[in-house]
């Protein structure tokens, strides 16, 4: 039996939630538990028809609240220039994860056709989603002690462009903007690791990095190594366009070429996450069955 639902607590708890800036999305989890609470239920597991119950009236009061979130993140697979959104969601226990669910499709059998049955693709795409997969969880465990060298704003900087890259270069043919976020995505997670291993704000904002990509992936690989990733790193990042010119001057790069970008800022973004939270590496499964990523890759 179930505890009756009182539907103006619901609303009561979700104006207060709104107020706190809680997301709609987020406000399900949070009421269902304060209303268990309230009952009195104590270590309760989440499949609790009560809980359920809870979950499901305030999913029916506010059908929209999940479009704002029940995801971590958002990142880009694509096979040849055909671009897709990766929706990171938001995972509980330990379920296995599809690539061809991350890449938004139904069944394998439509992801083996977008990949074109070329299994070269297939690994492209598969690293690229776990890629996405791996920065966005990385920025969501990323945790600083000590708040001086706290990389966090560097992160949520590069998860920010990220999804501006995620949701418009899909059906973008216009790239002049998307240059300046693919740009983002690589500078400020390489400062996010900088910034934590002490690089002071006055020298990651200075010329002697600043918003240079090469200068950057050179001290990122001397202050917090990942030998295998800073090689490919420091040849992708003279691909990128200057990013102060690029903001005067129309692009004359080809829509693979700017795909190719956002893979590669992608990548180095994940990289980076991978060397501050090292659980987060679901891309290393895929090395381990013998996929191996290559520069060439992220060229023409």
């Amino acid at each position: 039996m179930t505890t009756k639902i009182d539907v103006d607590r619901i609303y009561a708890l979700d104006e207060e939630l709104l107020r706190a800036d809680v997301p709609p999305h987020a406000r399900g989890f949070k009421i269902a538990s304060r209303l268990m609470k309230d009952a009195g239920f104590i270590g309760y597991r989440l499949d609790h028809p009560q809980f359920e119950a809870y979950l499901k009236a305030y999913n029916d009061l506010f059908p929209n609240a999940d479009k704002t979130g029940q995801w971590v993140g958002f990142g880009i697979v694509a096979s040849m220039d055909d671009v897709r959104t990766v929706t990171v969601p938001l995972i509980y226990g330990s379920p296995v994860i599809h690539v061809h669910e991350l890449c938004g499709f139904k069944t394998h059998d439509e992801y083996a056709m977008w990949v074109r049955g070329r299994t070269e693709i297939a690994d492209k795409t598969a690293l690229a989603a776990f890629d996405a997969l791996d920065f966005a969880y990385g920025v969501m465990d990323y945790h600083k002690a000590n708040t001086a060298n706290d990389g966090s704003v560097h992160l949520a900087t590069a998860l920010a462009n990220l999804e501006e890259v995620a949701k418009r270069l899909p059906e973008s043919g216009s790239y002049q903007t998307l240059a300046q976020c693919i740009h983002l995505v690589a500078e400020t997670s390489m400062k996010a690791v900088l910034k934590n291993h002490g690089v002071e704000d006055r020298e990651l904002r200075g010329r002697s990095l600043g918003h240079n990509l090469e200068k950057l992936a050179a001290r990122l690989a001397v202050e917090c190594a990942r030998v295998k990733d800073d090689v490919i790193i420091a040849e992708l990042v003279g691909d990128f366009p200057d990013y102060v010119a690029e903001r005067y001057a129309p692009t004359t790069r080809s829509r693979l070429h700017v795909v190719r970008n956002g893979l590669a800022a992608q990548f180095i973004a994940a990289s980076c996450t991978r060397r501050l939270v090292p659980d987060r590496d679901t891309s290393g499964i895929v090395e381990r069955d013998g996929v191996v990523r290559d520069v060439s890759w992220y060229r023409d």
